[in-house]
């Protein structure tokens, strides 16, 4: 019924919430050097797929669209799987909450890294909010507690790289982070080691 599934979704809200404080949690031990975020090779283009099925389900029930443009190739990261998971979650949800009917997401390579923007066609970021955006605790007009955009980043820089936000010259949100990709070379050798 929807009344259940309501009342999942809020709890959800509270196990998200309790899991990104966990996660930040765990960043700052590992930038302080007391605990090492495990990683492993991940290929892009599964875990580009691996998003948007995840949340695929809530822009339907909420009435809107995502647009996909995955061209990640044969690329892959060096990353904590569930870290990027959440990160790339963290903005989705975002830009879902904001969004009029569309979110975008394209993942590409540049140069040396990969790239991920996430985009809406929402009222776009205060421009008093902007500079604060991705600190802890800060929220937009309808944000929920302030700490979804501060683990996106941290998660980033976890990985050497880095996220930034802007509002589109159309109107809209956009997030773009950057993650640099694993040299061939590095993926043959992580794959021996593993054989």
């Amino acid at each position: 019924s929807v009344s259940a599934f309501l009342l999942n979704r809020s709890s959800d809200l509270e196990i998200t919430l309790v899991e990104n404080l966990l996660s930040i949690s765990k960043m700052d031990m590992s930038r302080s050097g007391s605990y090492t975020v495990k990683k492993t090779i991940i290929n892009v283009q599964e875990i580009s797929e691996d998003i948007v099925a995840r949340v695929r389900g809530n822009f339907l029930f909420d009435g809107k669209e995502l647009v996909t443009d995955i061209r990640a190739g044969d690329s892959y990261i060096c990353a904590n799987e569930n870290d990027i998971l959440r990160m790339l979650e963290n903005i989705f949800s975002n830009c879902n909450r904001y969004a009029n009917k569309i979110v975008d997401f394209s993942v590409i390579k540049i140069g040396e890294n990969i790239q991920f923007t996430i985009s809406d066609d929402g009222p776009g970021i205060d421009a008093e909010v902007l500079p604060s955006l991705f600190d802890r605790f800060a929220k937009g007009s309808d944000g929920k507690h302030g700490i979804g955009l501060a683990l996106a980043k941290a998660i980033a820089e976890e990985h050497e790289g880095m996220i930034y936000a802007d509002n589109k010259p159309e109107g809209g949100a956009r997030f773009v982070i950057t993650i640099p990709i694993i040299k061939p070379k590095v993926q043959l050798s992580h794959r021996n080691n593993e054989g």
